[in-house]
């Protein structure tokens, strides 16, 4: 690390700070009234120990074990900040939001490392600092798993880096075991926060590619990688079987495969030979958030992403286009802007476990699980303008400057707006409710949320809007009769009840609305 790179790290430390120092005065809201405040595994001193052998919702939702998530040291982390803070959520965020400036610290330290320059490193650590699509990763409280998830493989990823020297070609170097062995902890540190630290291994592929210099052609580099590195690879295996066997044994199964309701991924309408092409138009949709992070929403759930009808949507077509593009410019680049190939190999391998195109996950689309990917695609942004600044011309260098200076200076201004989306949930599904604006779960909570606020009149419109997506969806259906109950409209909370039951008879909800409009008498 020169003098110069200690200066860019201080400064996108504070960066970091200033940008989201305005998250540390908001509340809890969404998920974390779930997965914090009514769960006893973060409440409870006594389940300190027990914690890690619980689901990632644990006590607080009765079916967990049927998501079969597990993030123990994601949960370990809000307990010791109850047990530091209580409920208070200002330490909650302080600790999100320097776990996001350590992922910038270490992300700036491994590609000075890989010697990708300075003029590649510092722009590709800015952005990523500084980038608003990173909101719901830091902003939200829950969104720690990413956050430690990331930190674990970059910290890895510069283990690796270590054990092996920086190239400039591929060779039979003396391995160092201790750093193999180091990275290999802390990989299985980052699955212990989120199992998208699978990414881990998109970057060490990347890095050894890089290593192997440009004087080989693919099945050359992939020989050479095998033959001088298959020892490590070896090791890194380690910790994801560990933490699959370990899954197996607490839950029964390796991994969180469940029932996934097309609600939350409305890929799942589509044929399994069909879901790839899905999976294109929800690339095309997180390629755009992270370009250009104008409209960022909490839910992205049926219907706002119309993947059961890809072929007539312009993210689907962004989405092909993009991943074309992509893969050219890292063939193409690999010689003139190396950075640019290290760059699409991580974003391509981070992307693809949640991405279902290979299987479905729980949902269809979430800015959080953009924040690994995105660590590839700063840096092949930054390699491409680093490149234009090259060129002889003098216009085209100073456009390029111009440009990269005014997304970081746009990113700087969003971030801080964006972070007051999350203040608390009325807040945050106002701002998700005018841009996820067919999402029906997005209209439910936020008429749920209009509800508890005596708002009946604007409860009532949110659940007749998400009706009006989804006739069948019983959360909205029981919801609006409870309004029309209190606004002593029995007969039509009556039908909706009823229709609700005649698809699902053991609906406690509905059937506790149906049991309170028989035993109450009707108002004169």
């Amino acid at each position: 690390m020169t003098r110069g790179s200690w200066i860019a790290l201080v400064a996108l430390v504070v960066a970091v700070l200033v940008v989201y120092g305005n998250a540390l005065g908001l509340g809890f809201c969404y998920d974390e009234n779930i997965v914090i405040l009514r769960n006893d595994n973060v409440q409870d001193p006594d389940r300190i120990f027990a914690l890690w052998s619980d689901t990632y919702w644990g006590t607080a939702v009765a079916d967990s074990l049927d998501s079969r998530g597990w993030r123990p040291l994601t949960i370990f982390s809000f307990h010791l900040d109850h047990r530091a803070g209580g409920d208070d959520p200002w330490g909650y965020h302080l600790v999100n939001v320097l776990l996001h400036a350590a992922c910038t610290a270490l992300f700036l330290v491994l590609l000075v490392r890989l010697r990708l320059g300075l003029v590649v490193a510092v722009p590709a650590a800015a952005l990523f600092a500084l980038h608003a699509v990173h909101t719901e990763a830091v902003t939200q409280i829950v969104g720690r798993a990413e956050l430690i998830a990331a930190t674990g493989i970059l910290a890895a990823a510069l283990a690796h880096a270590h054990a092996f020297g920086p190239g400039p070609a591929l060779r039979r170097p003396a391995l160092r075991w201790p750093l193999v062995a180091a990275a290999s902890l802390l990989f299985g540190l980052g699955l212990l926060g989120k199992e998208s630290a699978v990414g881990f291994y998109g970057l060490v592929l990347a890095t050894d590619v890089l290593a192997a210099g440009t004087g080989k052609g693919i099945a050359g580099t992939a020989r050479g990688i095998f033959s001088s590195r298959w020892p490590a690879y070896a090791a890194y295996l380690v910790p994801l079987a560990g933490f699959l066997v370990a899954r197996w044994a607490l839950f029964g199964r390796a991994f969180p495969s469940h029932d996934v309701h097309f609600v939350d991924n409305p890929i799942v309408l589509l044929p399994v030979w069909l879901r790839p092409l899905g999976a294109l138009l929800v690339f095309g949709k997180a390629v755009l958030v992270m370009l250009v992070p104008a409209s960022l929403s909490a839910d992205y759930g049926y219907a706002q992403l119309a993947v059961d009808r890809f072929w007539s949507s312009g993210l689907f077509w962004l989405g092909a286009l993009a991943l074309a593009g992509i893969v050219y410019l890292a063939c193409r680049l690999r010689r003139d802007a190396p950075g640019a190939t290290w760059g699409a190999i991580v974003l391509l391998a981070a992307w693809l476990p949640v991405s279902n195109a290979l299987f479905s996950i729980q949902t269809i689309f979430g800015e959080r699980v953009t924040y690994i990917p995105s660590i590839g695609l700063c840096v092949m942004v930054a390699a491409l303008f680093a490149l234009a600044s090259r060129d002889r011309r003098t216009w085209l260098r100073t456009a390029a400057w111009t440009i990269l200076g005014l997304v970081l200076v746009g990113n700087a201004v969003r971030t801080p707006v964006r972070n007051r989306d999350w203040r608390n949930d009325l807040t945050l599904f106002e701002a998700t409710a005018r841009v996820s604006t067919r999402s029906i779960r997005v209209l439910n909570n936020y008429g749920n949320v209009l509800y508890t606020r005596g708002d009946l009149a604007g409860a009532e419109r949110q659940y007749r809007k998400a009706l009006s997506l989804y006739a069948d969806y019983d959360d909205a259906r029981v919801n609006l009769a409870g309004v029309l109950i209190a606004r002593g409209e029995r007969a039509e909370a009556r039908a909706n009840l009823e229709a609700v039951l005649a698809r699902n008879p053991g609906h406690p909800t509905a059937l506790a609305n149906l049991g309170l409009l028989d035993n109450v008498a009707p108002p004169p």
